[in-house]
């Protein structure tokens, strides 16, 4: 729109000037001129930009008429009406019924414009004088005149300077460079017409005043300018020529200016339509043979990349002098440079290869003798560059003199390299392939010796696997079997006579007479797995009958990736359950009593404070003994002493509710853990233990014995919201019981306790806050050395406190970290551990891997983790360097816990090392659930390692194990070179302990 709006007003504008120009030459009166431009600039723009721009043509038109002369605003509306109506007829004659093109390059084009134009403008004259004279600026003697004058005008502008515009329009785009000459040659030619069309028309000479056919000495340059000129400069030539003649018939010079305004008018439009017309004609000839020398030119580009993409060149022989014509193909092809190439028969020939020269030369006498109907060839010729190549050569005859003697012979010269470059390749590799049928040959006798060895290989592990406890089954990816071993018919109870091959695996079991005990839930497992390029998970399958199977699955490949199908495992693992649960058992029971054992109930003591905290209940322990065991013991013997134990667990037992736990602590000692519903009376229970003890009735050595009983409670969270505070205050309380006079029970009364025990737990708390407030604490190193070449491994990270009041003396964990676990401070003690270990990680990059021991509280800190996480993180450690230790009993008292913190450890790349392995047996049947890299054995059974069979029993069970699951050993407190030996000689893959130094600051080399 912009564009539109300028191109309107930049039209008014011109249409104006010009208009203001073309009235320097008047012709009646001050509306009738000689010429004039506006007319030919209108149309030339409507031709180049559409007839969107009419308004500027109306706008100009109108302008002119009003400033001109005494014409009234009806008047020179009408005028501007027709001024703008003619153009725009003319235009729409020649765009959409002639089908013009701006260029004039067509002879229908100029036809056209001299035919269009001048009956176009009869519309303008008509409109113009029509409105003179309504208005009296025109008489009626005079209308032949004015019309007449006003219609050739308009031919006059329209001739000299639409063709003009319109040609320019077309090729200003046109980006030919010519040269000095041409520029120098083009100024000179329009200066000649120039001056001859000065001197005929508008000099003092007045030659052009001796007769009038002078006039047509201005044809000799303007056709010398449409010949060697351009289309624009020929044009501007012609314009030249026109406005001068234009100009001086207007000023009564020349040979147009006979005395009849009509008449000369006439001859002058003539005359600059034969100028338009013989330049238009001649640019249109010039323009058609340009356009027919540059597709001369495409048309011989073409051939030549066709040739040079073909690798072709074109040869012409004159057969009789043996000169011959080339391409440039040709030379480039032999790497000669094309201008300066120069061939003829005689070195043809001598470039030929000496192997081909004599057949190739044979060939060619032979058709041109007329032996051959064909001349096709191929041999190698020698390039420039000294190199062979091959060429295939074609020819034909194609002219003969009178009789019949052969006289001119063309062809081509292709360049055929690449394709026998590509068959002497296939014909080594059919040497080759032949080659590979010998290898074959070779290979299928190899296969047969090789089949044969595969089917002793297949016999001898058929045998293996007949002889297996194991079940195998393996099905195809149809899912359907191709091989079960005898240890799965047994396993499953199938009968060894049926033949299962071919059977859809889902179907086998249906030969089964074995069932499972929750079938629905077996079903989903059993012979099922989703993804098939996935080891399955173990699954376990308990039978109707009392056996435990575990189920895996494997994948089967072959050696290129491919699923050949997949390998199912069943093993019975009844009996190592059955050893499983009874170590399990063992290690909660108390093996004279069958009640829970301390470490059990310590368990259960954590594990029930924990749910009370969360749920905010409540429940009592209680904590009793039997009033003068010791003397039943020493009087009337151990064997007594346990019967009365017995006797004490039973009737106690039968007394307990389901819900509360009943646990012998060790020697006389036995407590419950009673849950405190709402309402309920806390004394029935402990009323009830004391009268059943009394009441039991014993006999040893004709000796009656009453039996009494002293029993403490303490009620949680009243006395106590840890295990220490409620087991020390139930403890207090049995003892105020017993004050009170045995056979009774009392309740924990914090105003009697004035303990020693409590007071000291109080000073450890502020000491421990002390020393992490004023870094009283310091790091001490021992290192962990590998048992076969005794290099350093890595080094455990130990924790020892400066004591204020003994300056020099340093205080051992085993003072203050019971209490600041107990307290919770070992939380804040673990952060400071790990942070100044990881900061020693980073001051020495040399420094080998630091094992950080943890506490079993730091299960119930989810954010330890993502602590130690964003401290390496910051301090750009690699996590590789950093082993967390957690000790046996913390891991194995909330197995669930201890995966989900072992599994956050693993999702921060640190290692973790399993301390204190052994302590309890049950570690072994919680094993593989633990993630655990590395397994520290306790040093209780390393201690006295090579005076202890048993103890060596246990560790060789312990690395066998280990190594099993893939686990690392260590073995501590390794305090002398004999105990190394039997650690080393066990299969123990580290070692740890005074034999290589005790604990310092000083980190071990």
């Amino acid at each position: 729109m912009a564009f539109q709006v300028a191109g309107i007003v930049l039209l008014t504008t011109g249409y104006f000037i010009t208009g203001k120009l073309g009235l320097i030459f008047p012709y009646m009166g001050s509306s009738i001129t000689l010429f004039w431009p506006p007319t030919g600039i209108a149309l030339a723009t409507l031709m180049i930009w559409g007839f969107w721009c009419w308004p500027g043509i109306f706008l100009g038109a109108f302008a002119i008429n009003l400033t001109t002369g005494d014409l009234t605003l009806p008047t020179a509306s009408l005028i501007a009406l027709g001024n703008t109506f003619g153009p725009i007829l003319a235009a729409i004659l020649l765009k959409q019924v002639a089908g013009f093109h701006n260029d004039f390059a067509r002879s229908r084009d100029i036809l056209a414009f001299v035919i269009i134009v001048p009956s176009s403008m009869l519309l303008p004259s008509s409109f113009g004088v029509l409105a003179l004279f309504t208005s009296g600026n025109l008489t009626a003697d005079q209308i032949q005149q004015g019309w007449l004058g006003w219609w050739f005008g308009d031919i006059v502008g329209i001739l000299i300077f639409s063709p003009l515009l319109m040609v320019w329009a077309a090729h200003y785009k046109d980006t030919t460079i010519y040269s000095e000459a041409s520029k120098v040659e083009s100024v000179l030619v329009i200066t000649i017409c120039a001056v001859i069309a000065w001197a005929v028309f508008g000099s003092g000479l007045a030659i052009g005043a001796l007769k009038l056919s002078l006039a047509f000495l201005v044809l000799p340059p303007l056709i010398w300018a449409s010949l060697r000129l351009g289309v624009l400069e020929s044009l501007l030539a012609a314009a030249v020529i026109s406005m001068i003649a234009a100009w001086g018939t207007a000023q009564g010079l020349g040979p147009f200016a006979k005395g009849s305004s009509s008449l000369d008018h006439l001859i002058l439009c003539v005359f600059v339509a034969t100028n338009s017309l013989i330049s238009c004609a001649i640019i249109g000839i010039q323009t058609a043979r340009r356009s027919a020398d540059r597709e001369l030119r495409e048309s011989e580009s073409r051939l030549r990349l066709a040739l040079t993409a073909s690798k072709q060149g074109l040869w012409d022989l004159n057969v009789q002098t043996g000169e011959v014509l080339v391409s440039p193909e040709y030379a480039l092809m032999l790497g000669y440079a094309s201008d300066t190439f120069v061939e003829n028969s005689n070195k043809w020939r001598d470039r030929l290869h000496p192997d081909d020269r004599e057949e190739v030369y044979r060939i060619y006498q032979e058709y041109v003798n007329g032996l051959r109907e064909h001349y096709e060839v191929e041999f190698r010729q020698l390039t420039q560059q000294g190199t062979w190549k091959w060429i295939l050569s074609l020819g034909k005859l194609v002219e003969y003199d009178e009789q019949k003697r052969p006289l001119r012979m063309l062809g081509t010269h292709t360049d055929i390299e690449e394709r026998k470059a590509r068959e002497i390749a296939l014909k080594e590799s059919e040497e080759a392939l032949s080659h590979s049928l010998e290898e074959l040959k070779i290979s299928e006798n190899h296969q047969r010796e090789l089949r044969v060895l595969a089917e002793r290989e297949q016999s001898r592990m058929g045998a293996l696997l007949a002889a297996m406890n194991i079940g195998i089954l393996f099905e195809d990816n149809d899912h359907r079997v191709e091989y079960v071993n005898p240890a799965f018919l047994r396993m499953w109870l199938v009968n060894e006579h049926d033949d299962l091959t071919g059977m859809p695996t889902k179907t086998v079991l249906e030969r089964s007479t074995e069932c499972f005990s929750q079938p629905v839930h077996a079903s989903k497992y059993v012979l099922n797995v989703k993804d098939t390029h996935e080891i399955s998970e173990r699954f376990e399958l308990e039978l109707s009958d009392g056996r435990m199977l575990t189920q895996l699955s494997y994948p089967v490949e072959d050696a290129e990736g491919r699923i050949l199908g997949r390998l199912w495992i069943y093993e019975d693992i009844t009996q190592e359950r059955q050893t499983a649960q009874q170590l399990l058992y063992l290690a909660e029971r108390d093996p004279l009593t069958g009640l829970y054992n301390r470490n059990r109930f310590q368990e259960q003591l954590e594990s029930l404070i924990a749910s009370c905290l969360r749920n905010k209940g409540k429940f009592a322990l209680l904590y009793f003994d039997l009033d003068d065991f010791k003397y039943v013991n020493d009087t009337f013997g151990h064997s007594a002493g346990d019967t009365v134990l017995v006797r004490a667990a039973g009737e106690i037992s039968s007394i307990v509710r389901q819900i509360e736990i009943f646990a012998r602590l060790g020697g006389d000692e036995f407590a419950i853990l009673s849950i405190i519903l709402p309402d309920e009376d806390i004394s029935a229970l402990p009323s009830r233990i004391v009268t059943a003890i009394s009441a039991i009735p014993l006999r040893f050595h004709g000796t009656n014995i009453r039996l009494t009983s002293s029993l403490g409670v303490a009620i949680f969270p009243e006395h106590g919201e840890t295990t220490e505070d409620l087991i020390a205050h139930a403890d207090t309380a049995m003892y105020q019981a017993k004050t009170q006079g045995k056979n009774t029970w009392a309740i924990y009364d914090s105003l009697r306790d004035d303990s020693e025990a409590m007071l000291q737990r109080m000073t450890w708390r502020n000491r421990i806050t002390q020393a992490l407030e004023q870094d009283l604490f310091e790091l001490h190193f021992q290192g962990i050395y590998a048992t076969s070449d005794r290099k350093l491994s890595h080094v455990e990270v130990l924790i020892r406190m400066r004591d204020l009041e003994q300056p020099g003396h340093l205080i051992m964990p085993g003072q203050f970290i019971p209490i600041a676990e107990k307290s919770g401070q070992i939380l804040d003690i673990d952060r400071w551990v790990m942070k100044q270990s990881i900061e020693r990680l980073v001051n020495d990059l040399n420094l080998p891997p630091l094992a950080i021991n943890i506490s079993g509280r730091t299960f119930d800190e989810p954010s330890l983790p993502i602590y130690i996480r964003n401290l390496l993180m910051e301090q750009n450690v690699e996590p590789s360097r950093l082993i967390i230790e957690l000790t046996e009993t913390a891991a194995v008292s909330d197995i669930q816990d201890a995966q989900r913190f072992i599994e956050s450890i693993h999702q921060t790349g640190c290692k973790v090392c399993l301390d204190d392995f052994g302590s309890g047996f049950s570690t072994f049947g919680y094993l593989k659930y633990l993630g655990v890299e590395i397994l520290k054995i306790d040093g209780l059974f390393i201690r006295d390692l090579k005076n202890n069979r048993d103890n060596q029993v246990f560790v060789k069970a312990i690395v066998d194990v280990a190594h099993g699951l893939g686990k690392i050993t260590v073995a501590e407190y390794v305090e002398d070179e004999d105990t190394f030996e039997m650690v080393k000689n066990l299969g123990i893959d580290f070692a740890q302990g005074y034999n290589f130094g005790r604990p310092s600051k000083i980190l071990p080399k």
